[in-house]
């Protein structure tokens, strides 16, 4: 709904990039205290 009333691409923009960037710093963060889960993947 933000999106639709501000009519601002810019803001869209940066918001999307500021949520991926938190995404990427949690799962590096997660991977590195609790490790990729090798043993829970089943080929």
């Amino acid at each position: 709904r933000q999106f639709l009333d501000a009519r601002d691409p810019t803001f869209g923009s940066a918001a999307s990039l500021i949520l991926m960037v938190m995404t990427l710093i949690v799962t590096y963060f997660y991977t590195r205290k609790f490790g990729f889960g090798e043993e829970i993947v089943v080929a």
